[in-house]
């Protein structure tokens, strides 16, 4: 036999390599996996802070508008009255002016 210059590396050395690169290289999947989970989780935290404080934000502007549409009413409760009045001398005028046509 001649010797080469290449060094045959034994079977079960190969293999113990072979599985020590694909535990490294499964460790770091796991560990970005992780770090992903860790940014989405953070992304959603915030996400849902925006949305809780934008809720209590449109949630006081409704009561806002809620009382200003009780004050609406009331006011227009107030000038029922004089609605109803002017309703009633419109009616009156146009009973007038179909009269005075006939």
């Amino acid at each position: 036999r001649s010797s080469s210059s290449v060094k045959k590396v034994p079977l079960d050395v190969k293999i113990a390599q072979s599985a020590n690169t694909a535990h490294k290289s499964l460790q770091q999947f796991i560990e970005d996996e992780a770090k992903y989970v860790v940014q989405d989780y953070k992304v959603l935290e915030s996400m849902n802070t925006h949305v809780s404080e934008r809720l209590q934000q449109l949630t006081t502007e409704l009561e806002k508008q809620g009382d200003n549409m009780g004050e609406l009413n009331a006011n227009y409760q107030e000038l029922r009255i004089y609605f109803d009045q002017i309703d009633s001398i419109t009616e009156k005028i146009n009973d007038l002016e179909h009269t005075s046509n006939a």
